[in-house]
């Protein structure tokens, strides 16, 4: 999937929190040197979207138990985004039919 949006055959979104936690993680594995470069690599592929408080507040309201998930889930319907990319097959249960999740699998299947 990163290498559709790295080749411009897809865009592609994350927040800023995901790029946050990559970016402990990654920090944790590489140092901080790295972890800056291979950020600052991912996001001249990835567009940066910001969750509004109306957004925060719904996600808070819904029934997706993990907080986390939430946010990014209805990030993506703010945005209007045509998919949600997971592995969480629990999450999948607990969406709204106006935004499907597949796995990146499922992702690349449907792009046939």
């Amino acid at each position: 999937v990163f290498a559709l949006a790295v080749n411009g055959e897809i865009e592609a979104y994350t927040s800023a929190g995901i790029i946050q936690i990559t970016g402990h993680w990654l920090s944790k594995e590489y140092g901080p040197h790295k972890a800056k470069e291979l950020l600052l690599s991912l996001i001249k592929d990835v567009h940066l979207i910001y969750i509004s408080e109306e957004t925060l507040l719904w996600a808070l309201r819904s029934k997706i138990t993990d907080i986390e998930d939430a946010f990014q889930y209805y990030l993506a319907v703010q945005y209007g985004m045509d998919y949600f990319i997971s592995h969480d097959k629990k999450l999948k249960k607990e969406v709204l039919p106006v935004l499907p999740i597949l796995t990146a699998l499922e992702f690349l299947k449907e792009l046939e």
